[in-house]
């Protein structure tokens, strides 16, 4: 049989050995698997973190704030959130959650976008369970399609961007508002030409606090009156394009 080496016991570690677990737990064939760690207590930082907060000496550690499954905290300082390994505490925040939206909104949330993207290898499952349609956590297509869950209810992938998103653009490029404009109408002008073929989806990841200055907004604004002055393109909700994917999916993957 394969015998597979794993090299380091911290969070990309461990994660993998949870992935071969789980696919035993399904009944598929797992080579045998070896894990090297130089450190005598696996899992690293994280090991510490995601558990008290504290390193091994009682200090806090930056990384205490994935302590909870969402944050606003820099999600490169961690790889998997609190709950990757706790499915039951992972559907309580989850329907917490729900609930909150629902209170305030007055209907039932549809889809999902864990915070941070910071989703664990049993968010989908547990979403279809809740009874949402779709997430937007997958970033790995411009196109939407069905995820199998083990419920054998389908979820619609509707992918969020943190490329063509304004954080990215004018945070960590430094563009101005010029060369914003330029990565947004370029997106879109190469997308509308594949979809000669077949429908593509375009969305742009914004936050209030960056585009909403003042001497940003112009990018979003032009880019708008650009894209609205094309009468074959659908301004749809994520909620709008999951309904119909579901409905006619059958055309795209069969």
């Amino acid at each position: 049989m394969t015998r597979v080496a794993v090299i380091g016991a911290g969070p990309c570690g461990l994660g993998q050995l949870r992935a071969f677990q789980q696919a035993q737990a399904k009944g598929a064939e797992v080579p045998d698997i070896v894990c090297f760690d130089k450190q005598s207590d696996w899992g690293g930082l994280w090991n510490y973190t995601w558990r008290s907060g504290l390193d091994q000496y009682g200090e806090p550690v930056h990384s205490s704030m994935y302590r909870y499954l969402w944050s606003n905290g820099p999600k490169e300082v961690l790889e998997f959130a609190d709950y990757t390994f706790d499915e039951n505490k992972e559907r309580e925040v989850i329907r917490e959650t729900l609930r909150v939206y629902r209170d305030v909104c007055g209907k039932p949330a549809k889809g999902w976008l864990s915070s941070s993207l910071r989703c664990t290898l049993n968010t989908v499952d547990i979403i279809a369970e809740e009874g949402l349609i779709f997430t937007t956590d997958l970033l790995n297509d411009d196109q939407p399609y069905l995820i199998e869950t083990r419920s054998g209810k389908k979820i619609v992938s509707i992918p969020y961007t943190s490329e063509v998103n304004d954080f990215t653009v004018f945070m960590r490029q430094g563009q101005d508002v010029d060369g914003a404009f330029k990565v947004f109408k370029e997106q879109f002008d190469w997308l509308y030409q594949e979809s000669a073929t077949s429908g593509r989806f375009m969305n742009i990841g914004l936050h209030p606090h960056v585009i909403g200055q003042a001497f940003r907004i112009r990018a979003l604004r032009d880019f708008l009156a650009y894209v609205t002055g094309f009468d074959d393109v659908w301004f749809a909700t994520r909620e709008e394009i999951a309904e119909w994917y579901l409905q006619n999916h059958q055309s795209h993957i069969s």
